[in-house]
């Protein structure tokens, strides 16, 4: 049984997963504060009723206050896809905010502090095996390499802060925009994919992360890791066969060399810093389409906080295609 008498706070609530781990906190009837820039847009908190809490994680004088009868934190805020910023970007948000947070509750006696980090953290799977809690951390891009020394900075704390780390696959589902340029490219009916045959990828369906959080709250042993996904790894093919039916399309894939691939990666890479955009399609797109990439071994969430995921990818990608249709954007 859960105590409810004091606020779960959340960072990152107006984003794609916090949004609906603050739906769920407040459904079970937790007191919820959420922690949000000035310039976010809070009307779905709002309409929640959860108490909202202005201030920035990279200031730490604007957390003045934050702590004030918490009884656990979900920290999700960070810049979480690649987008068109200075690398130095990611680590005053994902490491240095990390650190400022964790600091304004040092001498706070929290019951746990739940960190939503990422599969990134560990990088591709080098030799064909799923990744787990003990494989060596070699992140590929600066996005996992920030998650990875916020990882480091969490176990400097470790002894003041009740502190567990999530690690989910690639997640997924409704609100999530950064997904919905892929379904609307599955949506033309041609998708250009690589000529290898080895990409295999696992998802983590928003809702099973959801819970993968409050049984890490109820559940997780301090300064544990856990690896959380869909528990089911699909090639490239599988997961547009998956995501065409679900939008009743035919979908025509299209073969191109890696090599040729490459190039026109390497063309939208050099448009992108010109244009100041991030391009959707680059060499690293490539690389995740030709390598045995995020597969994980979550054997031990499943073996110490019983975690059954809930959603298949099936079910899912059916659930987040819907609320495309419904809100107009596919």
């Amino acid at each position: 049984m859960q105590n409810t008498s004091k606020t779960i706070l959340v960072t990152g609530g107006t984003g794609f997963i916090g949004s609906h781990l603050v739906e769920k906190l407040v459904f079970d009837g937790r007191k919820v504060r959420c922690l949000v820039k000035s310039e976010s847009d809070c009307r779905h908190l709002e309409k929640l009723g959860v108490e909202i809490f202005k201030g920035d994680l990279t200031n730490f004088n604007s957390l003045n206050g934050i702590e004030k009868d918490i009884r656990s934190v979900f920290h999700l805020a960070a810049i979480a896809r690649p987008m068109a910023i200075d690398n130095q970007l990611y680590f005053r948000v994902n490491t240095d905010g990390t650190r400022n947070l964790l600091e304004v509750f040092k001498n706070h006696r929290l019951e746990k502090f739940i960190h939503i980090s990422s599969i990134s953290v560990v990088g591709p799977s080098r030799n064909g095996e799923p990744v787990n809690e003990k494989t060596p951390l070699k992140p590929i891009d600066v996005y996992g390499q920030s998650k990875l020394m916020a990882e480091k900075v969490i176990f400097e704390f470790i002894d003041e802060i009740p502190a567990i780390i999530l690690r989910p696959s690639m997640v997924f589902g409704p609100r999530d925009f950064e997904m919905l340029k892929f379904f609307k490219t599955v949506k033309t009916g041609f998708f250009p994919i690589c000529g290898s045959k080895k990409g295999h990828f696992e998802f983590c369906y928003v809702g099973n992360l959801v819970e993968a959080c409050l049984l890490a709250e109820e559940k997780g042993q301090i300064g544990e890791i856990y690896h959380i996904s869909n528990e089911k790894s699909y090639t490239l093919r599988e997961i547009l066969k998956i995501i065409s039916e679900a939008e009743g399309v035919k979908l025509m894939p299209f073969c191109f060399p890696n090599f040729l691939m490459s190039f026109a990666g390497l063309i939208m890479e050099s448009l992108g810093r010109i244009l100041k955009f991030q391009p959707y399609f680059s060499r690293n797109t490539v690389k995740w389409m030709s390598t045995d990439f995020w597969v994980s071994d979550i054997s031990k969430i499943k073996k110490e906080l019983n975690y059954q995921y809930r959603y298949s990818l099936e079910q899912g990608v059916q659930k987040t295609v819907e609320w495309y249709k419904k809100y107009g954007y596919l």
